[in-house]
Protein backbone atom coordinates (compact mmCIF):
# COMPACT_ATOMS: atom_id res chain seq x y z
CA UNK A 1 0.00 0.00 0.00
CA UNK A 2 2.55 2.62 0.79
CA UNK A 3 4.73 2.22 -2.84
CA UNK A 4 0.99 2.50 -4.46
CA UNK A 5 0.58 5.79 -2.35
CA UNK A 6 4.15 6.97 -3.14
CA UNK A 7 4.12 5.88 -6.84
CA UNK A 8 0.59 7.80 -7.07
CA UNK A 9 1.95 11.04 -5.90
CA UNK A 10 4.69 10.94 -8.37
CA UNK A 11 2.43 10.77 -10.70
CA UNK A 12 0.73 13.79 -9.31
CA UNK A 13 3.62 15.68 -9.30
CA UNK A 14 4.97 15.15 -12.47
CA UNK A 15 1.34 16.15 -13.68
CA UNK A 16 1.29 19.14 -11.87
CA UNK A 17 4.78 20.18 -13.68
CA UNK A 18 4.01 19.33 -16.95
CA UNK A 19 0.87 21.11 -16.66
CA UNK A 20 2.60 24.20 -15.15
CA UNK A 21 5.34 23.86 -17.80
CA UNK A 22 2.88 24.33 -20.68
CA UNK A 23 1.26 27.26 -18.84
CA UNK A 24 4.97 29.02 -19.15
CA UNK A 25 6.05 30.43 -22.74
CA UNK A 26 9.31 28.45 -23.41
CA UNK A 27 10.06 31.46 -25.79
CA UNK A 28 9.77 35.09 -25.68
CA UNK A 29 7.87 36.69 -28.40
CA UNK A 30 9.66 37.44 -31.07
CA UNK A 31 10.02 41.31 -33.08
CA UNK A 32 7.84 42.11 -35.37
CA UNK A 33 8.74 44.07 -38.35
CA UNK A 34 6.91 45.95 -41.14
CA UNK A 35 6.78 48.87 -43.29
CA UNK A 36 10.81 48.38 -44.25
CA UNK A 37 11.37 51.10 -47.04
CA UNK A 38 14.43 53.48 -48.22
CA UNK A 39 13.29 57.24 -49.08
CA UNK A 40 15.56 59.45 -51.34
CA UNK A 41 13.68 62.59 -51.75
CA UNK A 42 17.12 64.17 -53.45
CA UNK A 43 20.62 63.68 -54.37
CA UNK A 44 21.29 65.10 -50.26
CA UNK A 45 19.74 62.22 -47.99
CA UNK A 46 18.85 58.54 -47.78
CA UNK A 47 16.44 57.90 -45.02
CA UNK A 48 15.43 54.02 -43.83
CA UNK A 49 12.32 53.62 -42.53
CA UNK A 50 11.04 50.67 -40.26
CA UNK A 51 8.35 49.83 -38.06
CA UNK A 52 9.08 47.80 -35.19
CA UNK A 53 6.84 46.02 -32.48
CA UNK A 54 8.78 44.53 -29.61
CA UNK A 55 7.30 43.84 -26.16
CA UNK A 56 9.33 45.99 -23.93
CA UNK A 57 10.43 48.80 -26.91
CA UNK A 58 14.65 48.68 -28.03
CA UNK A 59 17.55 49.15 -26.33
CA UNK A 60 18.91 49.72 -29.45
CA UNK A 61 18.96 49.76 -33.86
CA UNK A 62 21.32 50.31 -36.39
CA UNK A 63 21.23 50.60 -40.19
CA UNK A 64 24.38 48.66 -41.63
CA UNK A 65 25.08 49.68 -45.27
CA UNK A 66 27.85 49.09 -47.92
CA UNK A 67 28.45 51.55 -50.96
CA UNK A 68 29.60 48.75 -54.03
CA UNK A 69 32.33 49.81 -55.39
CA UNK A 70 34.75 47.67 -57.94
CA UNK A 71 37.85 49.18 -56.44
CA UNK A 72 36.73 48.93 -52.88
CA UNK A 73 33.02 48.94 -51.18
CA UNK A 74 32.59 51.48 -48.26
CA UNK A 75 30.37 50.80 -45.29
CA UNK A 76 29.00 52.50 -42.64
CA UNK A 77 26.26 53.05 -40.24
CA UNK A 78 23.17 55.25 -38.96
CA UNK A 79 21.22 55.10 -36.14
CA UNK A 80 17.63 56.18 -35.12
CA UNK A 81 16.02 57.30 -32.07
CA UNK A 82 14.48 54.33 -30.27
CA UNK A 83 12.12 53.95 -27.31
CA UNK A 84 10.49 51.44 -24.61
CA UNK A 85 7.14 51.79 -26.84
CA UNK A 86 6.03 48.29 -27.72
CA UNK A 87 5.45 49.59 -31.43
CA UNK A 88 7.70 52.12 -33.23
CA UNK A 89 8.16 54.49 -36.41
CA UNK A 90 12.06 54.27 -37.13
CA UNK A 91 13.80 56.89 -39.35
CA UNK A 92 17.54 56.52 -39.95
CA UNK A 93 19.18 59.64 -41.80
CA UNK A 94 22.27 59.15 -43.77
CA UNK A 95 23.83 62.24 -45.74
CA UNK A 96 24.83 61.57 -48.80
CA UNK A 97 26.14 65.35 -49.57
CA UNK A 98 27.53 67.22 -46.80
CA UNK A 99 30.85 68.15 -47.58
CA UNK A 100 32.39 65.64 -45.67
CA UNK A 101 30.72 62.93 -47.45
CA UNK A 102 29.93 62.30 -51.05
CA UNK A 103 27.56 59.72 -52.24
CA UNK A 104 26.79 60.11 -55.75
CA UNK A 105 23.23 59.75 -57.58
CA UNK A 106 23.45 55.79 -59.29
CA UNK A 107 25.84 54.19 -56.29
CA UNK A 108 24.81 50.80 -55.19
CA UNK A 109 23.80 50.10 -51.74
CA UNK A 110 23.56 47.06 -49.60
CA UNK A 111 21.96 47.59 -46.14
CA UNK A 112 20.72 45.66 -43.09
CA UNK A 113 19.25 46.47 -40.10
CA UNK A 114 20.13 44.88 -36.56
CA UNK A 115 17.21 45.59 -33.68
CA UNK A 116 18.09 45.08 -30.10
CA UNK A 117 15.27 44.41 -27.85
CA UNK A 118 14.35 44.85 -24.10
CA UNK A 119 16.21 41.87 -23.03
CA UNK A 120 19.37 42.56 -24.86
CA UNK A 121 18.67 39.76 -27.51
CA UNK A 122 20.23 41.74 -31.58
CA UNK A 123 17.76 40.60 -34.16
CA UNK A 124 19.60 41.03 -37.35
CA UNK A 125 17.45 41.24 -40.69
CA UNK A 126 17.95 40.14 -43.70
CA UNK A 127 19.94 42.24 -46.63
CA UNK A 128 18.20 44.52 -49.09
CA UNK A 129 19.72 46.31 -52.26
CA UNK A 130 18.81 49.08 -54.06
CA UNK A 131 20.12 52.29 -56.51
CA UNK A 132 20.46 55.63 -55.21
CA UNK A 133 18.79 58.15 -57.64
CA UNK A 134 17.53 61.30 -57.46
CA UNK A 135 14.02 61.42 -56.01
CA UNK A 136 13.21 64.67 -57.61
CA UNK A 137 12.71 62.87 -60.94
CA UNK A 138 10.94 59.76 -62.29
CA UNK A 139 13.80 57.92 -63.25
CA UNK A 140 14.26 55.23 -66.15
CA UNK A 141 16.47 52.93 -67.27
CA UNK A 142 18.10 50.63 -70.16
CA UNK A 143 21.20 48.35 -70.43
CA UNK A 144 23.44 47.46 -73.63
CA UNK A 145 25.67 44.77 -72.10
CA UNK A 146 27.41 45.67 -69.18
CA UNK A 147 26.37 49.39 -69.34
CA UNK A 148 23.18 51.12 -67.73
CA UNK A 149 21.73 54.52 -68.62
CA UNK A 150 19.35 56.41 -66.07
CA UNK A 151 17.17 59.02 -67.39
CA UNK A 152 13.95 61.20 -67.00
CA UNK A 153 11.49 62.86 -68.60
CA UNK A 154 12.00 63.72 -72.32
CA UNK A 155 15.78 62.89 -72.41
CA UNK A 156 15.48 59.98 -74.26
CA UNK A 157 17.57 60.61 -77.08
CA UNK A 158 20.58 62.26 -75.15
CA UNK A 159 20.08 58.74 -72.52
CA UNK A 160 20.40 56.62 -75.82
CA UNK A 161 23.08 58.33 -77.30
CA UNK A 162 24.94 58.73 -73.78
CA UNK A 163 24.45 54.66 -73.66
CA UNK A 164 25.85 54.25 -77.20
CA UNK A 165 28.76 56.11 -77.02
CA UNK A 166 29.93 54.86 -73.69
CA UNK A 167 29.18 50.79 -74.88
CA UNK A 168 31.33 52.07 -78.26
CA UNK A 169 34.43 53.93 -76.19
CA UNK A 170 34.16 50.54 -73.81
CA UNK A 171 34.17 48.53 -76.90
CA UNK A 172 37.28 49.75 -78.27
CA UNK A 173 39.25 50.18 -75.65
CA UNK A 174 39.09 46.50 -74.76
CA UNK A 175 39.84 45.96 -78.36
CA UNK A 176 43.22 48.05 -78.32
CA UNK A 177 44.34 47.18 -75.13
CA UNK A 178 43.14 43.09 -75.63
CA UNK A 179 41.62 43.66 -71.98
CA UNK A 180 38.10 43.02 -70.70
CA UNK A 181 35.94 45.60 -68.14
CA UNK A 182 35.64 43.44 -65.28
CA UNK A 183 32.61 45.29 -63.86
CA UNK A 184 29.42 47.26 -65.03
CA UNK A 185 29.02 50.93 -65.94
CA UNK A 186 25.96 53.06 -64.92
CA UNK A 187 25.41 56.23 -66.25
CA UNK A 188 23.07 58.57 -64.73
CA UNK A 189 21.78 61.90 -67.59
CA UNK A 190 20.53 64.63 -65.65
CA UNK A 191 18.65 66.78 -68.74
CA UNK A 192 20.72 70.69 -67.66
CA UNK A 193 23.83 71.66 -65.48
CA UNK A 194 21.13 73.45 -63.14
CA UNK A 195 19.07 70.27 -62.46
CA UNK A 196 22.24 68.13 -62.03
CA UNK A 197 23.68 70.85 -60.17
CA UNK A 198 22.67 69.21 -56.44
CA UNK A 199 23.95 65.78 -57.42
CA UNK A 200 27.49 66.81 -57.87
CA UNK A 201 30.25 67.10 -55.12
CA UNK A 202 30.47 70.73 -53.61
CA UNK A 203 32.72 73.05 -55.26
CA UNK A 204 33.74 76.29 -54.09
CA UNK A 205 31.72 79.33 -55.01
CA UNK A 206 34.62 81.13 -57.26
CA UNK A 207 35.01 77.79 -59.38
CA UNK A 208 31.37 77.37 -59.65
CA UNK A 209 30.35 81.09 -61.29
CA UNK A 210 34.04 80.05 -64.05
CA UNK A 211 33.09 76.23 -64.95
CA UNK A 212 30.29 74.72 -66.37
CA UNK A 213 30.61 70.15 -65.87
CA UNK A 214 29.10 68.83 -68.60
CA UNK A 215 29.98 65.00 -67.00
CA UNK A 216 32.55 63.60 -64.60
CA UNK A 217 33.29 60.09 -63.46
CA UNK A 218 32.18 60.50 -59.92
CA UNK A 219 32.98 56.85 -58.83
CA UNK A 220 34.79 53.59 -60.91
CA UNK A 221 31.80 52.48 -62.31
CA UNK A 222 29.75 55.70 -62.24
CA UNK A 223 29.26 58.34 -65.03
CA UNK A 224 27.19 62.04 -64.62
CA UNK A 225 26.50 63.85 -67.56
CA UNK A 226 24.92 66.64 -66.81
CA UNK A 227 24.52 68.78 -69.97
Amino acid sequence: MPRIRIAGALVAILGMWFALGTLTPAVAAEVQTSNRAVVMADPLSVVFQLRVTAPGGLRAAVVNYRVLNPGGNVGGSVRPEVNASTTQDLRATLLTNNGERYIPVGSQFVYWWELTDADGTVHTMPEEAFTFLDGRYQWRERSEGDVMVFWYGNSDQQALLALQATADAISDMEALLQVQMPYPVRVVVYRSESEGELAQRPRGGAFDSQVVTGGARVATDLLHIYD
